[in-house]
């Protein structure tokens, strides 16, 4: 009895000292598998844009894109796309203004003529010429306007929706796995609203405001200009307030489930440490080797990301920032020449450009947002 007694201990202990090397091999670090979602995402970038990025973006080291984030960061660089993107849309916003500028004072010109002779008759039915002129001129700038933020917003919506696998794969592989369900959740609802109220509603949006704007224009007895400006601001307030809504939920249940995530690792390692002491510090030291990879992969790439909708975003929002500073130049040299009927009509086409500047730059925020939380979650394997 004492002798198989002897020999059940001797085999217990045996087992003992083999778990640790077993254990250890079977829990080393393992390699963050994402490179098939990484080039989804890349693939997703727009050609134009791809050309402005570092070559080490594009690099399978994850070092070298880093180091290609640091790079594009500096002020130099980013600063040398600025200006060159300014220096391409500057002549189209120089054209525009310089016909706008034109048909401005020929009718000031028309003005001061008629008005010398006595003949005030005729000032209105030039001015109405006039007018719709300007309307002609600013519909064709308009129409390109309109069509690089509706691209704009078709680029931004493909890029996020690229970035839903992969923000899925690396929350999960630092051990978030109910953050990366709520998190691809809630940018798969930020989508379908920036779809659907945003990409679908612009174009018909701003060809409303350019309607009551032209008519209160050309009929004095008319004043749509105020239902225009109360239709651009409850529709850009009505967005914000839904994105800030979505934001701040999104930043509550980021926080809710990161920390739920944290503390059922740290449960499962505290119970692994109970058990079987020596394996559960190889765990928690190759856990925590797993989740210090994982959190530097994620700025590198949640960076990259954030680096490639300000691009996307600014050559609509150059574009759009010089044309609404040609016509509101414009705007105030007629209301000067004493054309108030022009004046008005530039006046409220300057606002439209606003508008639509300020939609593209709301969905991109929102997703930057949503881009931030995803790269300042800790990972719960680490915890």
């Amino acid at each position: 009895m004492v002798a198989k007694f002897r020999a059940i201990i001797l085999i217990l202990v045996m087992i003992f000292f083999t778990l640790p090397l077993s254990a250890t091999d079977d829990l080393a670090p393992p390699a963050v598998d994402y490179e098939k979602e990484y080039n989804s995402f890349i693939s997703s970038i727009p050609d134009e844009i791809a050309e402005l990025l570092p070559r080490g973006i594009f690099s399978e080291d994850v070092t070298e894109r880093t180091e290609a984030v640091t790079e594009l960061t500096e002020p130099v660089g980013f600063l040398g796309i600025i200006l060159d993107m300014l220096g391409f849309y500057m002549k189209d916003a120089l054209g525009m203004f310089a016909r706008l500028m034109a048909l401005v004072l020929l009718s000031a010109l028309a003005h001061a003529m008629f008005g010398s002779m006595g003949n005030k008759a005729l000032r209105e039915p030039f001015s109405l010429c006039t007018t719709a002129a300007i309307v002609a001129a600013v519909i064709g700038e308009q129409t390109e306007m309109i069509r690089m933020a509706d691209q704009f917003l078709e680029r931004l919506l493909t890029l996020v929706n690229s970035m839903i696998p992969l923000i899925g794969v690396l929350y999960a592989a630092g051990g978030n796995v109910s953050t990366a369900a709520a998190g691809t959740a809630s940018l798969s609802l930020f989508l379908s609203i920036c779809e659907n109220l945003c990409g679908i509603t612009l174009m018909p949006a701003v060809g409303i405001c350019l309607a009551f704007s032209a008519a209160s224009a050309f009929s004095s007895h008319l004043s749509l200009g105020e239902i225009s400006g109360t239709f651009k601001r409850m529709y850009t307030y009505g967005l914000g307030l839904l994105m800030a809504i979505m934001a701040l939920v999104m930043g509550m249940q980021n926080q809710l489930t990161a920390k739920a995530d944290s503390l059922s690792a740290r449960a499962a390692k505290y119970a692994v440490g109970s058990f079987i002491p020596v394996v559960g510090g190889a765990v928690g030291d190759s856990l925590r080797t797993v989740a210090a990879s994982v959190e530097y992969i994620r700025s590198a790439v949640g960076g990259i990301a954030i680096i490639v909708i300000i691009i996307l975003l600014l050559p609509p929002l150059i574009s759009l920032a010089l044309g609404r500073s040609a016509v509101n130049i414009s705007s105030s040299a007629a209301k000067m020449m004493g054309c108030e009927r022009e004046g008005r009509l530039l006046s409220e086409i300057g606002n439209i450009y606003g508008y639509m500047m300020a939609v593209c730059s709301i969905c991109s925020v929102i997703f930057i947002y949503a881009l931030t939380l995803f790269i300042r979650c800790s990972a719960a394997a680490g915890g």
